[in-house]
């Protein structure tokens, strides 16, 4: 019997809506990834340094640090690391910028399980 169960991930969310990162987080759980959460992007970084993740799931506009800030810094750390940009606009300023985050993923605001899901495929090819 093969295994057919999807890739389970570590995933870090970085969304200064509490609602959303509890939505987000929530989905996630749902889809059985291992999840952390980040309000800022300094907390964000912290944990970076403490653990390994597989992606990253990252509000554009934080303030202080942006997403973008945030995950170059991530990717500079973890070249493997996959990012999602989850926004409610139809790009994101600065990603086409840095050749390390050319690889990444848009999600737009709001978003549903289904969707959230299928970023994760598309972003990391874990199914």
């Amino acid at each position: 019997m093969t295994d057919t169960s999807p890739q389970k991930l570590r995933i870090l969310v970085v969304e200064d809506d509490a609602l959303i990162r509890l939505t987000t987080v929530d989905m996630l759980l749902d889809l059985e990834h291992e999840t952390f959460e980040a309000a800022t992007g300094a907390d964000a970084l912290s944990i970076l340094e403490e653990k390994d993740m597989d992606l990253l799931i990252t509000d554009v506009g934080l303030s202080e640090l942006s997403g973008v800030d945030v995950a170059l810094a991530a990717v500079r750390r973890n070249p493997e690391m996959a990012v999602i940009f989850a926004t409610g606009h139809s790009s994101v300023d600065g990603q086409k910028e840095h050749d390390e985050l050319r690889g990444a993923v848009l999600l737009p605001k709001p978003f549903d399980m289904d969707a959230l899901a299928a970023a994760i495929v598309q972003s990391t090819g874990a199914g």
